[in-house]
């Protein structure tokens, strides 16, 4: 009898010690489960990145120098030289020195081979579209008589420079914006003008394209007369409306 009880006792303890070891290791198990973490990613200049380029396939990191332009079968002449399109110290593309000489209503040119390409790890929102006063000029344009010529100022009137934000395809428009002699029409930034951050082995990028034009219908100069352009600037953010 003394033995049976004495076995029963030796049971219950190997039975207590099995439970309370089991607690302990799952009280140890827990903890080790229940570390907590924090992590913030930052967005900087070295994660964030859009670079411009004349290929989209073949994106610099640098100045891309002059932009390539199509004039109309007749015409303007330009000094495509003084074109440049580059990142300012913002970041933001900037196309400078754009200039045409006119003759007569229909001519135009356009710059089209100006890519917006993100290169960086996250999304980045179109947020504005600008074109600064001409230098030495109150607005958008700025027109010059050549020696000789008359009637600039109201042919001035019919000088409109078109900016367009779209995707690379064409497809999509994700902003305009357009200004003359007369003033600046803003357009509107579409809520899906994204430049998505891109996929491995993928690009991403929005065309942006820049019309120099005199207008059909407009007053007509006796002559050919130089205008020149104020700057256009595209900015992206990390975050919308930014």
């Amino acid at each position: 009898m003394e033995k049976e009880r004495n076995t029963k006792l030796i049971s219950i303890f190997s039975m207590v010690l099995a439970v309370l070891c089991l607690s302990i290791g799952f009280a140890a198990f827990s903890r080790t489960l229940n570390i907590e973490s924090s992590a913030t990613v930052e967005v900087s200049d070295e994660n964030f990145d859009i670079d411009l380029s004349k290929d989209p396939d073949d994106v610099v990191t640098e100045d891309i120098g002059e932009a390539t332009p199509s004039p109309s079968p007749d015409g303007p002449t330009y000094n495509k030289e003084e074109v440049t399109v580059n990142n300012d110290e913002d970041g933001n593309a900037v196309i400078k020195g754009l200039n045409a000489t006119f003759t007569k209503p229909g001519q135009s040119v356009t710059y089209s081979n100006i890519y917006a390409v993100n290169t960086g790890a996250f999304d980045a929102y179109l947020t504005g579209l600008e074109i600064a006063n001409a230098a030495g000029g109150e607005n958008a344009v700025l027109c010059t008589a050549r020696e000789g010529t008359n009637y600039v100022t109201d042919a001035c009137k019919g000088i409109k420079i078109t900016v367009e934000v779209k995707d690379e395809l064409e497809t999509s428009t994700y902003s305009t914006l357009t200004a003359t002699v007369e003033g600046k029409q803003n357009g509107v930034i579409g809520a899906d003008a994204t430049l998505a951050a891109p996929k491995q082995g993928e690009k991403s990028a929005h065309k942006v394209i820049v019309k120099l034009e005199y207008l059909e219908g407009s007053a007509i100069a006796d002559g050919p007369f130089d205008v020149v352009f104020g700057n256009v600037t595209v900015s992206y953010s990390s975050q919308k409306g930014n």
